[in-house]
């Protein structure tokens, strides 16, 4: 694919392109205002949020909380967008809010190579996890007693800059699977109060069924022992622990996560 660079930063094809309908439209708009700018072509929504989620962690683009909704605008005005060899780099005029650093800024994804301590690691089925509480973006308590009854995966991410692909992956295997296979809650260890955006950001990270909360101080993150970011839980019918990991989801991943969930 080819990639360009944007003010000293390596971006793909659809960065570009979604830098360039940002520029084009010159205001803070939401993922679905943006996404009816592409009309000439056809765009997953969540593939639009992947773009624009590497864009904010790049400081290309701001994110914008306003009421329930989250905008999103280019962080400066460009000179030039041009390919590497074929010209001058093209420089960008940040604006004041762009210059400060918003948190995961420069936040490098990585990915653990297979076999090493990151891997997933099975239980013996008899690691019960901790109760808890969490208040849902839909204003409903997730607890581990509403969880039983069916498989669950608990995620601790950040609302920053969250592993965008691997959660379109888990999204593309719960609607393989009929999205009946698993409940999956998604829990924000830097958010510790509900925010109104958090529905817009389930909509466009995960899908419009998953369960998504804030860390409390003192909450589920902390009763683990903060085990790390993109840690996942797997729990069974009857909330024990059937799997965890802390690595970045992968074709590996998903693999175990239909082989326990078939």
């Amino acid at each position: 694919m080819p990639r360009r660079v944007i003010a000293g930063r390596r971006v793909g094809e659809l960065e570009a392109e979604v830098l360039q309908r940002l520029w084009a439209i010159s205001a803070a708009v939401s993922g679905k205002e943006l996404r009816t700018h592409f009309a000439d072509r056809p765009l997953a929504y969540t593939s639009l949020m992947t773009a624009l989620s590497r864009l904010v962690d790049k400081g290309l683009v701001e994110r914008i909380p306003e009421g329930r909704t989250i905008r999103f605008r280019a962080a400066g005005d460009p000179d030039k967008v041009e390919r590497p060899g074929d010209g001058p780099v093209a420089r960008l005029s940040p604006g004041p809010a762009s210059r400060a650093r918003a948190p995961g800024r420069g936040h490098r994804r990585s990915r653990a190579p297979a076999g090493d301590v990151a891997d997933s690691i099975r239980t013996d089925g008899d690691t019960a996890f901790p109760e808890f509480t969490l208040a849902g973006a839909d204003g409903m308590s997730i607890t581990k007693t509403s969880l039983a009854g069916t498989k669950s995966l608990i995620w601790f991410t950040r609302s920053t800059c969250p592993d965008s692909e691997g959660m379109q992956g888990v999204a593309g295997l719960d609607d393989e699977l009929s999205g009946k296979a698993f409940t999956i809650v998604v829990v924000l260890v830097d958010l510790h109060e509900p925010a109104p955006w958090l529905d817009d950001w389930r909509d466009g990270f995960g899908c419009p069924d998953w369960k998504v909360a804030p860390e409390e101080p003192a909450g589920l993150w902390a009763k683990l022992g903060e085990p790390g970011l993109e840690s996942k839980f797997l729990l069974d019918e009857q909330s024990t622990v059937i799997d965890t990991t802390t690595r970045l989801v992968d074709a590996d991943y998903l693999a175990t996560l239909r082989e326990y969930l078939a």
